[in-house]
């Protein structure tokens, strides 16, 4: 629950009414991630990514993440950034 609650924070913070929309798909589909997909997807969107960085920001996230023992490694850590990624990427449309 406290991600989801940052998520929404984050969310708030960052983007103006315009991308709201966006945002609140971006949210949505946060919601739906494991634990470690959430963390990521909060590192990632505390990084204000754009649409040409936005994936270097998740691996860049989900690597720290993994090196700080925050999440799981190898391909769990695969799988759940690459779904945070797609979050990330549905805030951006």
């Amino acid at each position: 629950m406290k991600f989801k609650a940052a998520i929404v924070a984050i969310a708030t913070v960052l983007v103006g009414s315009s991308v709201m929309a966006d945002q609140k798909e971006g949210n949505a589909c946060a919601a739906k991630l494991s634990a470690d997909g959430k963390a990521i997807y909060a590192a990632s969107m505390a990084n204000k990514p754009t649409p040409s960085n936005y994936q270097r920001i998740v691996e860049d996230q989900t690597t720290s993440l993994v090196a700080a023992r925050r999440i799981e490694v190898g391909s769990a850590a695969m799988r759940n950034g690459m779904a945070a990624g797609d979050c990330v990427k549905s805030t951006l449309k």
